[in-house]
């Protein structure tokens, strides 16, 4: 894999979506944004297509961090905005996403996919080895005992210095994915737990390689580890036969972009290759929530003057669709009708999720986990008052470690995955 760091110059990048993008954007430094750059056209040939990328990239600018997605028509690079709206113009550029990485998702799952009743048949993983992509794995907890067969890690802060546990953005061998969060070893149990200190997992007899992607805030960077990642599996493990990845991006990307985004054009060879030689991929479908094309879900921290902002128009005008009053709540879950005639969808997702991501760095700026526990719902007990009451949380940090559960309404005797926060500075936690 080779990694490029220059300034040269350049264009490139897809017309439709760029206004938007840069405009939502919360750029790593003063003016500048990572991003995915796609070339080429789908029915271009392999030879052409590497020729385009490599024009592109001579033609950089700006541009620094220039990585190559393996030999298809993907690269990723760190440029300034003026670069930004000359790739909108450059007929030679397929898309352009902003790499803006994403979070950890997914706590439960045995009883959900009926795991408990293929185990009764006798069948448990054994011979089959998954690969983990997430914060990590505890090497020392006795559910895995024997069966680690594999470490790597990936974990860059685009800033010059890396997450690994040696502080660099990439490390290999015993230790290279030591768990410094706790969910990538909660998720390899849910996938390959034996049972000794926790429920047993899905295949509690599979072989698990670990790889780190995930820091200690259970947050990527970048799908530019993602992919390094997964075409470090496609050239060094042959053995991996699952792949689990239980984490989600910060974009939501409507039906029509899922394929054309330049994050999925990347994506598409390695994923292909891995497929070929019958490799099965799973990914969580995470917590933000965009029912169809027109309705969305109620997520923590959000509000109708959001809403009304996001769609630039007025708060009324959203109520009135939704047949609310000005005392209505808006309750987490909800379903709630978009009114998309001033913005696209893309465009309102875009809003929405720099509103959150802003609303997390700035918590993990002051904040960090320093643990969790189980908390058993009691009579009486709401998340309004276990978040803001007892715990002093914000209600989008605990959706985060319980997507599965309906927190709008607990039942006595649900389980909560809590986190434990500690201040690194002065300020509280806020809902």
């Amino acid at each position: 894999m080779t990694r490029v760091r220059r300034r040269r110059r350049w264009a490139g990048v897809p017309a439709l979506v760029v206004a938007t993008l840069v405009a939502a954007a919360l750029p790593l430094r003063a003016d500048r944004v990572r991003v995915i750059v796609a070339v080429g056209l789908p029915e271009s040939r392999p030879a052409k297509i590497l020729s385009l990328r490599t024009d592109v990239v001579e033609s950089l600018e700006s541009a620094t961090d220039v990585e190559p997605w393996g030999r298809g028509a993907a690269f990723a690079a760190e440029i300034d905005r003026a670069d930004f709206e000359r790739l909108s113009r450059d007929p030679r550029v397929r898309a352009i996403s902003i790499d803006r990485g994403g979070q950890a998702a997914l706590m439960d799952s045995v009883p959900f996919v009926g795991a408990n009743l293929v185990h009764a048949k006798g069948f448990d993983g054994r011979g089959v080895t998954v690969a983990v992509l997430d914060s990590g794995i505890d090497t020392d907890s006795p559910d895995f005992a024997g069966r680690i067969v594999g470490q790597q890690c990936f974990c860059d802060n685009l800033d010059g210095s890396g997450c690994c546990p040696n502080g660099d953005a990439m490390q290999a061998g015993l230790g290279a994915a030591r768990d410094d969060d706790g969910h990538g070893t909660h998720v390899s149990g849910i996938v390959a737990g034996n049972g000794a200190t926790a429920p047993r997992g899905v295949a509690p007899g599979a072989r698990i390689v670990a790889v780190k992607v995930l820091d200690h805030n259970r947050v990527f960077r970048s799908f530019t580890q993602i992919y390094r990642a997964l075409e470090w599996i496609a050239a060094e493990r042959p053995d991996v036969k699952v792949i689990n990845m239980s984490f989600g991006s910060w974009d939501v990307y409507a039906p029509a972009a899922c394929d054309s985004a330049a994050v999925a054009i990347g994506m598409h060879d390695i994923v292909a290759e891995l497929r070929r030689r019958g490799v099965l991929i799973t990914a969580s479908s995470g917590n933000q929530s965009s029912v169809d094309g027109t309705t969305i879900r109620v997520q923590a921290a959000e509000t109708v003057g959001h809403y009304a902002e996001w769609l630039e128009l007025r708060a009324s005008q959203v109520r009135k669709l939704n047949r609310m009053t000005a005392a209505t709540p808006v309750v987490i879950g909800r379903k709630l009708k978009m009114d998309f005639s001033k913005v696209t969808p893309d465009q309102f997702e875009a809003r929405r999720t720099a509103y959150h991501r802003q609303l997390q760095e700035a918590f993990f700026t002051e904040f960090r986990i320093s643990g969790d526990i189980i908390h058993t719902v009691k009579s009486g007990e709401s998340i309004w008052v276990l978040a803001q009451q007892r715990y002093n949380i914000p209600i989008w940090l605990l959706r985060q470690y319980n997507p599965d559960l309906d927190l709008g309404s607990l039942l006595p005797g649900a389980r909560l995955v809590i986190p434990l926060v500690e201040a690194t500075g002065i300020s509280e936690p806020s809902a």
